[in-house]
């Protein structure tokens, strides 16, 4: 097998089932939104979404499909990751820093002499 990942490649990680799991259930048990981002290294729109996902999940799929497709889909997963590895911590972390950079503000009066036109 070739090696996956070519020179100049960048490395974009995505949270395994069992990951998404835990932030699911640690929602159900009272975590918010942003120390779920926190501890996972994930964007609250992803944990937003996650829970999102996992509960249409157990609330409408799987009480329709079952055990079988449950085992399907989790082999599906693992023969994917096989190709893009999974990344439980830190997925969005770069972005993360970047938003919590802000925004520079430049001020351009500093005194009333530098804002009042001369006559």
């Amino acid at each position: 097998m070739t090696d996956i990942f070519e020179e100049g490649d960048e490395f974009k990680g995505r949270m395994s089932p069992f990951g998404k799991e835990m932030v699911y259930r640690s929602y159900l048990k009272g975590a918010t939104i942003k120390d779920l981002s926190l501890r996972f290294g994930i964007l609250p729109q992803r944990v937003k979404a996650i829970v999102w996902q996992k509960h249409l999940y157990w609330e409408e799929v799987y009480p329709k499909l079952g055990e079988q497709h449950l085992r399907a889909a989790l082999e599906t997963e693992v023969i994917y990751a096989q190709r893009y590895p999974f990344c439980d911590y830190g997925t969005d972390l770069n972005l993360m820093a970047e938003l919590d950079k802000g925004v520079r503000l430049q001020r351009l009066a500093d005194s009333e002499s530098d804002s009042k036109l001369t006559e």
